[in-house]
């Protein structure tokens, strides 16, 4: 919650978009699932995705302290990220939709209280990985793509900058 906050005062709200988006997503998800306990298993476990933001935000920082993309220590932290990228911000959140789709199909079987639609969980997951395929070409784009020597400019800062 804080990065939000953080971000929105600092850059505005049409600079990062997909950031919020992301953050309103994982909110709405947690409401049902604190509500009744029915998808709590799954959005803990889906939590742990954010263990990837742990590399993703100290090369930002390394990046904004001078660190060039060629330096070791960034390449160490690059490697950790895209390992943890695949392993939690892919795999979990693809075991996370896969589960709220078996929750969605087999919702009438469950005897519980859940005040939303039972697609709303299986549309959520859906979104993040979407926002997961961004993120991924942004860092792409970011250290993998060769410049053609243009200098293109750019819209804002996203999470990859």
């Amino acid at each position: 919650m804080y990065d939000t906050v953080d971000y929105y005062q600092n850059l505005g709200l049409a600079k990062n978009w997909d950031m919020y988006l992301h953050h309103a997503i994982v909110f709405l998800l947690f409401i049902p699932a604190t509500m009744n306990w029915a998808l709590l298993p799954i959005a803990m476990y889906s939590m742990q995705i954010e263990f990837s933001n742990v590399f993703l935000h100290l090369r930002r920082l390394m990046l904004w302290s001078g660190h060039t993309k060629d330096s070791r220590v960034y390449k160490v932290n690059f490697v950790a990220l895209i390992i943890t990228f695949f392993a939690l911000r892919v795999g979990m959140v693809l075991v996370g939709t896969q589960a709220c789709w078996n929750f969605w199909r087999n919702f009438e079987s469950y005897e519980i209280y859940y005040p939303l639609p039972a697609f709303f969980p299986f549309f959520c997951y859906f979104v993040i990985n979407i926002i997961n395929l961004v993120m991924l070409v942004q860092l792409y784009k970011s250290d993998f793509k060769k410049s053609s020597g243009k200098k293109v400019k750019k819209s804002g800062m996203s999470w990859c900058d």
